[in-house]
């Protein structure tokens, strides 16, 4: 990402970054230059079944991002039973918290902006 901003002479602030790379995503955000890229709001997956063989969870991914000063999300789905089938949602909590199952797939929402951080904290007050 460093290096395509300043490849096109693109601006250092970011407002929203989505990263789905299978698994790979801790690899793409430890390739941000922190000290000049400012990003507001990240969107990344977590599926402890890919990221274990490239030894890392969703803990350590998580723990990565709220190491750069982001308020951390996970929304959780339950675990896949198919692919190419309709997927089931089961919550949405603030980190650190457990996951209530191992096979447990989703999203990390991490983000800077207060307004954005606390909508999501009352959808989590709410019980989603």
């Amino acid at each position: 990402l460093t290096d395509f901003l300043n490849q096109n002479n693109l601006p250092a602030q970011i407002h929203f970054l989505k990263i789905d790379t299978e698994g790979n995503d801790l690899f793409v955000l430890k390739g941000i230059d922190w000290s000049r890229i400012e990003i507001e709001s990240i969107i990344c997956e977590f599926e402890d079944k890919k990221t274990l063989p490239l030894d890392y969870d969703h803990r350590d991914l998580a723990q990565y991002l709220r190491n750069q000063n982001y308020n951390i999300f996970l929304s959780e789905w339950y675990p896949i039973t198919a692919y190419g089938q309709q997927h089931k949602w089961r919550k949405l909590s603030r980190f650190p918290c457990i996951l209530e199952s191992a096979s447990a797939w989703g999203n990390i929402i991490a983000t800077k902006n207060k307004n954005i951080t606390a909508r999501l904290d009352e959808l989590v007050k709410l019980g989603n």
